[in-house]
């Protein structure tokens, strides 16, 4: 509040979604539950082609003058859209959304009230499968310079943060998550603070810890096993990484643990990672990356896998077979080599 207790200070909401319906409501009705008055909310979204764009139409229109929707032209990338949708907000405050948490009531009110002088407050949270309380995975990031030096320790869904500092980072890195690049820029200005930890103001939609649920968080869940190799025996170790994940994404999924569209979707990552760090070197080094080809083919026999499983000519088999096509064309190097094994 201000220091009159007159006009409480503005704050913008600003969410991203892709293909969020499954747990969007939810996260809009705990938006809208807050105890302080919201300037707007801005939505983002990402070229969603689920049922996402008519659940944000259908809130917008039942609260009018309160929603923003954007829906991009083109595809951004969760890094870039996170970025241009936090340019638009006219609050003095920005709150970070992601599409499936739930937020306590007091979130906003409670970070607006421990903000200060600080370009940045964040919470901790709670990570459980389900909203049932008490909640019990109670998650208290680090935010000491060293720690934040190698680690995304601060969420994005758990930020509060300055507009006019948001505005006034010129140069982003779209190879680095937003919310790092947000936390290491008020980690060099004017500073983060929390809210009492006894205030954790978000819980998570998340299934289990290992597999988060946010796409930029489950990326970079993925990304830990990708690595540039530099020698046979390191191929031969980056192939064994690839095995085992693509191993235990598979085992869990049939016991439940995951749902097959997120394994679908942790699959397709997969096999950008191999693209993107090795399919460069394949011209030159063939022979010493045949066990990264060899393991990065069985990952897409693995998505095939998952498509041919859903009811044939259903409308998310039918995508599935236009997004695989795709990546054939982009990616078809790993294609090529299961039929040559």
């Amino acid at each position: 509040m201000n220091d009159d207790n007159s006009t409480p200070l503005t704050v913008s909401v600003v969410m991203c979604t892709y293909n969020g319906k499954q747990f969007l409501r939810e996260q809009m009705d705990s938006i809208l539950a807050q105890d302080y008055p919201l300037h707007e909310i801005i939505v983002q979204d990402d070229r969603s082609t689920d049922d996402t764009w008519d659940i944000l139409q259908t809130y917008a229109k039942a609260h009018p003058g309160l929603f923003k929707l954007f829906r991009n032209d083109e595809q951004l990338g969760f890094n870039r859209n996170f970025h241009t949708a936090l340019l638009r907000a006219t609050g003095q405050y920005v709150a970070i959304s992601d599409q499936d948490d739930i937020w306590f009531p007091q979130k906003i009110s409670k970070q607006v009230a421990a903000i200060g002088n600080a370009d940045l407050c964040f919470s901790d949270y709670y990570t459980d499968l389900h909203y049932t309380l008490p909640l019990h995975n109670y998650v208290s990031p680090r935010t000491d310079f060293e720690h934040m030096l190698f680690y995304d320790c601060t969420p994005g869904h758990s930020m509060l943060l300055r507009t006019d500092f948001v505005k006034g980072i010129k140069l982003w890195n779209y190879n680095i998550y937003y919310d790092w690049w947000l936390s290491m820029h008020a980690q060099m200005g004017h500073g983060l603070v929390k809210v009492d930890k006894h205030e954790a103001t978000a819980t998570r939609h998340e299934g289990p810890a290992r597999y988060p649920r946010a796409l930029h968080e489950r990326n970079a869940f993925i990304d830990h096993y990708f690595h540039p190799v530099r020698t046979q025996h390191e191929a031969a170790a980056q192939a064994e990484s690839i095995a085992l994940l693509r191993q235990q994404l598979l085992a869990d999924t049939a016991q439940g643990k995951i749902d097959p569209a997120e394994t679908y979707e942790m699959l397709h990552f997969m096999v950008e990672e191999s693209d993107y760090y090795y399919a460069p070197l394949l011209p030159r080094f063939s022979t010493e990356l045949e066990p990264v080809t060899a393991a990065t083919s069985r990952v897409m026999q693995a998505i095939s896998t998952l498509i041919a499983q859903l009811p044939a000519n259903s409308p998310t088999r039918q995508l599935r077979e236009a997004e695989y096509d795709e990546l054939v064309n982009r990616c078809g190097y790993w294609v090529l080599a299961l039929q040559n094994p």
